[in-house]
């Protein structure tokens, strides 16, 4: 994520990039997902006998395309956290 030779202000930028990413994902790509699986699940023809198995099975598809999105925010957090420490050990020697 830093450059080859991080400064503190490359730092500063790449924070900041991240938590925009992180902002991005949390206040738009999963209440579209919601949306999307709102949406999928109106469109079900509830007089369907199968009805609960298609409502089921959109609905597992959106908690692995949440859980996923969640997933890569958690270790994109998690190795700036890795980087940032390696970054202030650096500077401490």
């Amino acid at each position: 994520l830093l450059d080859a030779q991080p400064t503190w202000g490359s730092g500063l930028a790449a924070q900041t990039t991240i938590k925009e990413y992180s902002k991005a994902v949390q206040d738009t790509y999963l209440p579209c997902l919601e949306q999307e699986k709102n949406t999928t699940v109106a469109g079900l023809d509830a007089a369907d006998p199968q009805y609960a198995q298609k409502k089921t099975a959109v609905e597992e598809v959106h908690a692995k395309k949440h859980n996923a999105a969640l997933d890569e925010l958690t270790a994109l957090a998690t190795r700036w956290s890795e980087e940032i420490k390696a970054f202030t050990a650096t500077q401490k020697k």
